[in-house]
């Protein structure tokens, strides 16, 4: 898998996805 991106760019993308992600799963949780 070959990464064509910049590192820093990719490094933001990985993290705000990471953050959206939990998030979203605290509030499926919540609303359980």
């Amino acid at each position: 898998m070959a990464i064509t991106i910049p590192f820093p760019l990719y490094l933001k993308f990985a993290s705000w996805a990471v953050y959206t992600i939990s998030a979203l799963a605290i509030l499926i949780c919540t609303s359980c």
